[in-house]
């Protein structure tokens, strides 16, 4: 009871308010080495993210990874060099499992292995294994490193969390045309909700657009738009729900209750914010026509960037029937989807 009323106080008022801005400052400090370095800075990540781990400031990038998969749909930095150096840890322990001729020592390893590489939880492997007996530690971190180069190298993209393990509704053929229906269990409402394009262009299907995030409508159902003017419009009357910090995405909530993701470009968040203005902020309220966002079309081609923009219902699920125009060319004023 003495201890508990010494190191409370401690703990609360001292060390984790302390934890939490290091944590929040290595945060800061590790993307700021993604934007210099690109793909290296995953395999550093994953070859010391065990210290991080053993500091307890891994739980400042949560929030983070968490707040980029619900805007982009994706986070493509810290969960592969978590998941990197989580498999270096579990192979490094399976391993040490393997040819450990101590029979109980070889229990804790292969159960220590089983918990790192098939539920994430790498503190067994860490503390009883690995870091007890160094060289493996060392493995594991080298390992982390280079996984954490070929993920980064290859582009790879985290979607979403334990998506297998709590199921999915898979996505049903649809012909290649810009009309679908969506049959779900949602009653169909009385009236249709008309959404009006927040860009102007070139209407190509989401099928075309060379990102299987969209492609494979995995974050909903909607259409794509080659933008032929950098400007983002109010499509409805309703809130801005999200401006994303590097400004390349918007969510926005209409009236109605349609939650809309408005996506431009593809991949278009490696380029930090730049040649994106946004007009609103996360919060406000806009009226249909409000300029929302700027861009510049010609610099993000000259970055090399596909400015294709996919426009998602991301609330799909709620309703019996979504449907895209037939029009190839739209306006601000141009009706895109409609939902029932």
């Amino acid at each position: 009871m003495l201890v508990v009323l010494i190191e409370a106080p401690i703990a609360l008022i001292i060390l984790g308010p302390l934890g939490a801005i290091c944590g929040n400052g290595l945060s800061t400090v590790v993307y700021a080495i993604h934007d210099k370095l690109g793909f290296i800075a995953i395999g550093l990540v994953a070859g010391v993210y065990p210290f991080v781990v053993m500091a307890g400031m891994h739980h400042a990038f949560t929030p983070i990874k968490l707040g980029m998969i619900a805007t982009t749909g994706y986070e493509n930095f810290i969960c592969i060099g978590e998941l990197c150096s989580n498999m270096a840890q579990g192979a490094a322990s399976l391993a040490v499992a393997l040819r450990s001729k101590n029979k109980d020592f070889k229990q804790i390893a292969g159960s220590s292995a089983f918990s790192a590489l098939f539920a994430g939880i790498t503190e067994p492997a860490l503390y009883g294994v690995t870091l007890r007996l160094k060289r493996p530690m060392l493995g594991a971190c080298i390992g982390g490193a280079v996984g954490g180069l070929v993920g980064g190298f290859f582009q790879m993209k985290c979607f979403g969390i334990a998506t297998l393990i709590i199921g999915f509704e898979d996505i049903v053929d649809e012909d290649d045309d810009l009309d679908f229906v969506e049959e779900s269990n949602a009653q169909l409402l009385d009236n249709e909700i008309s959404i009006t394009s927040p860009v102007e262009g070139k209407v190509i299907p989401l099928t075309e657009v060379k990102d299987p995030t969209f492609s494979q409508e995995i974050l909903g159902k909607g259409a794509a738009i080659i933008p032929e003017k950098g400007v983002v419009y109010a499509p409805f009357d309703g809130k801005v729900d999200a401006v994303f910090e590097t400004g390349h995405a918007l969510g926005l909530v209409s009236e109605d209750g349609v939650e809309l993701l408005v996506h431009v470009g593809i991949d278009t968040v490696n380029l930090k914010g730049k040649h994106f203005t946004p007009k609103k902020k996360s919060g406000d309220t806009m009226k249909k026509g409000d300029i929302l966002l700027e861009f510049d079309i010609d610099k993000i081609k000259a970055d090399g960037y596909d400015v294709t923009t996919p426009i998602i219902i991301s609330n799909t699920e709620q309703f019996a029937k979504v449907k895209a125009c037939e029009d190839k060319v739209v306006t601000k004023e141009s009706k895109l989807l409609s939902v029932q």
